[in-house]
């Protein structure tokens, strides 16, 4: 598996690089990617939000699409230049 060969390096990727606000999403029966990789990401990642999908596994997208729609729409909303202006 593709997912699984190149999170196996996850350690060398360079998470705390990233800056924007971070949307994270994993599927707590997911049995080719560990929950680890999601909290290492979210750990690492500054202003990084992990969901976890309950009962969904790697293809979480396809399988709860109406859940993650709910919790992806309102973090761009949160996220957006219009609502984060002072």
């Amino acid at each position: 598996m593709n997912d699984t060969n190149q999170l196996s390096k996850e350690r060398s990727v360079p998470f705390g690089r990233i800056q924007c606000p971070t949307l994270i999403i994993h599927g707590d029966k997911d049995p080719i990617v560990p929950m680890g990789h999601a909290l290492i990401a979210q750990q690492t990642i500054k202003n990084a939000e992990l969901q976890t999908m309950k009962n969904a596994e790697h293809a979480a997208l396809f399988t709860h699409l109406k859940e993650i729609r709910s919790l992806v729409g309102p973090f761009l909303k949160a996220h957006s230049p219009e609502t984060t202006k002072t």
